[in-house]
């Protein structure tokens, strides 16, 4: 019974994820340094790793390579 069921449920699985889908929609270009700075955390969904953190914080920062600099508080 268990394998019958198994069976089914992996078929079924793998029939919704084979389901093609359109390419998302991206812009061209983001303004980078809108965003950068740091921004407070005012709501979340707590992870395993983040049990316990108050006061968070997350700042970004533009390097002279055009990456993204995060550091998480």
């Amino acid at each position: 019974m268990f394998k019958n069921f198994l069976l089914v449920f992996l078929f079924l699985f793998f029939a919704g994820c084979s389901a093609s889908h359109p390419p998302l929609a991206t812009v061209p270009h983001v303004e980078l340094d809108k965003y950068s700075g740091t921004w407070f955390e005012i709501a979340r969904f707590e992870h395993f790793f983040e049990k316990g953190c108050k006061n968070v914080s997350a700042s970004y920062a533009i390097k002279s390579d055009g990456d993204v600099k995060v550091t998480n508080r």
